[in-house]
């Protein structure tokens, strides 16, 4: 994933902010904090929303991933370690997890 995410940096039509209950100083992207529940931004602001190795540790993770269905208008990433599967792309659209489309 440090390859995409150096890749994106250098291109400049590609943005990323990240949010995180813990804020760290030594960060690549510029990272917000948040309430571990809600995310902090409007219906559809995101085409993509990644969850880079933190839904094991969320106490909610569905909580999550509705939060991540209305933000998000084009693609879920979910890459965990301890999935059977390394990476896990889900469309919005197609996963009803109780989130809103935006139009």
């Amino acid at each position: 994933m440090v390859g995409l995410l150096d890749w994106s940096l250098k291109r400049p039509r590609i943005s990323i902010d990240g949010i995180d209950v813990l804020l760290r100083r030594d960060v690549a992207i510029p990272v917000k904090r948040f309430n571990g529940r809600s995310i902090p931004y409007g219906e559809g602001s995101f085409d993509v929303v990644m969850f880079i190795d933190v839904l094991h540790h969320a106490a909610e993770p569905m909580i999550l991933l509705r939060e991540a269905v209305r933000v998000a208008r084009q693609m879920i990433l979910i890459k965990d370690h301890l999935l059977k599967r390394s990476i896990c792309l889900l469309d919005p659209a197609t996963y009803g997890l109780g989130g809103k489309r935006a139009s």
